[in-house]
């Protein structure tokens, strides 16, 4: 699969009208894992999923043309109802598992407060650089980077981590989806990174569910 028309969709929830008044916006909730759900039938959907502390969520897709990728955005109840600020930008999937994954929107029962409960294995881990970092890397840092690739290949290799890329766009983000036993756990994951520990980047970590992933073909 070429990286060249696949697309992160970021949803912001940082203001927490959603995530503190679930029950108000279920239907529009609903009807936005319904268009997801839709997506990956058409096999355009690779991966999604929210972070559980009014952080963000996000699904990453696959289209032929950034037009094209817009206007399925376009057509997400979250935009038309102007109930998120999204935003969406070229991604690179460096590591996507396709082990077997529990994808609770295929669930045969979903309850909205629970899905959103903060009961997890999965986290969600940022790296964030200077905001010119993806244009302006020095070989230093391109040392540094090619050492938190092999880092994480390691914890992919392992099956502890799930999903990792870039986001590609000044003053964004790099993006990992990972398990651990706990939060701590997950902020010890994201600390041993090479280039946190060099100090280039700057980690976050959020507790995470996965909505959907895209399975294996065989």
């Amino acid at each position: 699969m070429s990286d060249d028309n696949v697309f992160i969709v970021l949803y912001d929830l940082s203001d927490k009208k959603l995530t503190e008044s679930l029950y108000d916006y279920s239907d529009i909730i609903i009807k936005h894992w319904k268009f997801l759900k839709a997506l990956k039938s058409e096999k355009k959907l690779l991966f999604s999923g929210t972070t559980l502390d009014s952080f963000l969520e996000f699904a990453i897709i696959k289209t032929d043309t950034r037009e094209e990728a817009q206007r399925l955005v376009s057509n997400d109840p979250f935009v038309y109802n102007r109930l998120l600020q999204v935003f969406l930008y070229e991604f690179r999937t460096s590591l996507l598992t396709k082990e077997n994954t529990i994808e609770v929107l295929e669930e045969e029962f979903l309850d909205i407060e629970s899905i959103y409960d903060e009961d997890t294995e999965f986290y969600m881990g940022t790296i964030t650089a200077r905001p010119t970092f993806i244009n302006d890397m020095t070989e230093e840092e391109e040392k540094i980077m090619s050492d938190h690739f092999e880092h994480l290949k390691k914890k992919f290799d392992n099956k502890q981590l799930l999903l990792a890329g870039p986001i590609l766009s000044e003053g964004q983000f790099g993006v990992s989806v990972f398990t651990a036993e706990n939060l701590n756990e997950a902020d010890e994951f994201v600390q041993n990174d090479p280039a946190v520990i060099e100090g280039i980047m700057k980690p976050e970590v959020h507790p995470f569910r996965i909505f959907l992933i895209e399975k294996n073909k065989d």
